[in-house]
């Protein structure tokens, strides 16, 4: 089940096929551990996993992360619940703040969900190839 989140949220975000190649290497080397801080979503339409995200809970913080919907069926509220979802939990479970990191596409609905933002990063993705 987790290598079906790992290449949801992987297609969903863009991340190269390298990436990828990386969870699944680091999933199949080092497992994941049975942790009560991390709580993984697999979003489907009727039975076809197409979204993830993901809930840690630490230092008093609910952060959601990877959320992630395939091309196909973007804007039918799928990330939205994927990201309400989590924090509905984590607010049942005492947490009182949540933060999250957003792409340029998903910046409009994390506004209309309350989120404010307070800094911007970039990420960057080393393909190994040097250029001349």
């Amino acid at each position: 089940m987790l290598k079906t989140w790992l290449r949801i949220m992987t297609v969903g975000s863009k991340i190269p096929e390298e990436g990828l190649t990386l969870l699944l290497d680091v999933v199949t080397n080092h497992g994941f551990r049975d942790d009560a801080a991390v709580h993984y979503y697999l979003g489907r339409l009727g039975s076809q996993p197409v979204a993830t995200s993901l809930l840690y809970l630490g230092g008093g913080v609910a952060g959601i992360y990877n959320v992630a919907t395939l091309p196909g069926v973007r804007r039918q509220g799928i990330g939205r619940a994927l990201t309400v979802a989590p924090l509905l939990e984590a607010s049942a479970w005492g947490y009182r703040i949540g933060t999250l990191q957003s792409t340029p596409m998903g910046l409009n609905l994390y506004r209309r969900l309350g989120f404010r933002e307070y800094c911007t990063f970039h990420a960057y993705f080393w393909s190994g190839e040097q250029s001349a």
